[in-house]
């Protein structure tokens, strides 16, 4: 009976190991031609046959490549554009000197085609450590993006990430995999007040977890990988301007949207507290859209005029809308309101 056991045991663990690696293949394929896809929709938007010869072809807000089972980007370091002219034919690029063997097509949504001519090919991440996450477009490009700064193999980090955020989130709800991430990344990591521009760690959200310590974007890649880990879907990283601070045009901001509500582990972050912070505590954590944008604007939003107004007048134009959104959110008890709800109870 015990044979018997262990032989059915084996087959049951041999299937579940085939169904996933099957899924995992899907995944991937199913990505990979979705970009070659839409390659194909922008070659023939501009009718040129002559394009379909280049050996690389990239989507220039989509910079994501599959071979072997690895995922690469490419790093750009000179480059043509044809504008809007006219299509060229063979003759046209040959004169230009371009090479379709050895130069990239770079292609964007504007039906704008550039032509790289110096390029690096950078690795992202081995495919079968992102085979099963559900954004895992998302999760390539915010790594890709790393990539520009850090041209390291982060592939063991990763392994390392990986198996921690599974063990960490290990029979939690998806909710309680959410707060238990957001309560870690706060816990552990600092941010940091002074830092080497020449570092290009800073620029990693990897190695924020590494080294525990660095600024808004990276902590939010760091979530972000996280949450992938742990299966959460639908996680996106927002950036653009949070307007209550003295230079707000030129502190741009990250923060973190999953599902409908929006969290900033940067300004939920102890390096403001005498005292690290309890997730009771959090301001910035599983707010609706209008409450999290009381005092920030995303790319192409801001009010016009915004940037001749002085820090006092928007600290009270946030104010303002805080004390109507008070009155919507009356019965929910959210730490952002607080001051605000003792406020109105004074006055009225």
């Amino acid at each position: 009976m015990k044979t018997v056991a262990k032989i059915l045991y084996a087959i049951i663990m041999l299937s579940i190991s085939l169904g996933f690696n099957t899924y995992a293949a899907d995944t991937s394929d199913t990505l990979s031609s979705s970009l070659n896809s839409q390659i194909s929709q922008e070659i023939s938007k501009l009718n040129s046959s002559d394009f379909d010869s280049f050996s690389i072809k990239i989507l220039r807000n989509n910079n994501l490549v599959l071979e072997n089972w690895v995922w690469y980007t490419y790093i750009y370091s000179k480059y043509l554009s044809s504008g809007k002219w006219a299509i060229p034919n063979k003759t046209d690029l040959s004169d230009a000197w371009i090479n379709s063997k050895t130069d990239i097509l770079l292609l964007d949504d504007e039906i704008w085609v550039w032509f790289v001519k110096e390029y690096k090919k950078v690795k992202i991440i081995n495919d079968d450590l992102i085979s099963n996450i559900a954004n895992k477009n998302t999760f390539l490009k915010e790594l890709a993006d790393e990539k520009k700064w850090l041209q390291k193999d982060t592939d063991e980090l990763f392994v390392e990430l990986k198996s921690y955020t599974i063990n960490l989130t290990k029979w939690l709800s998806n909710w309680e995999k959410v707060a238990k991430i957001y309560d870690y990344i706060l816990t552990n990591t600092t941010y940091s007040k002074t830092f080497n521009i020449n570092n290009k760690e800073i620029f990693s959200g990897i190695y924020t977890y590494k080294n525990n310590d660095w600024i808004c974007t990276w902590y939010a890649k760091l979530a972000l990988y996280m949450l992938s880990f742990a299966g959460i879907s639908d996680v996106e990283i927002v950036r653009w301007n949070v307007i209550d601070i003295d230079n707000f045009l030129d502190a741009w901001h990250a923060w973190i949207k999953i599902w409908d509500k929006y969290f900033d582990p940067t300004f939920d972050d102890p390096i403001w507290n005498i005292k690290a912070k309890t997730l009771s505590e959090y301001k910035y954590f599983w707010l609706p859209k209008d409450l999290f944008y009381s005092n920030r604007y995303e790319y192409g939003t801001l009010p016009i005029g915004i940037e001749k107004t002085t820090l006092s007048y928007r600290k009270d134009m946030v104010n303002d809308t805080l004390k109507q959104l008070a009155t919507k959110y009356s019965d929910k008890k959210y730490n952002l309101l607080k001051n605000i709800k003792t406020e109105l109870s004074f006055n009225y």
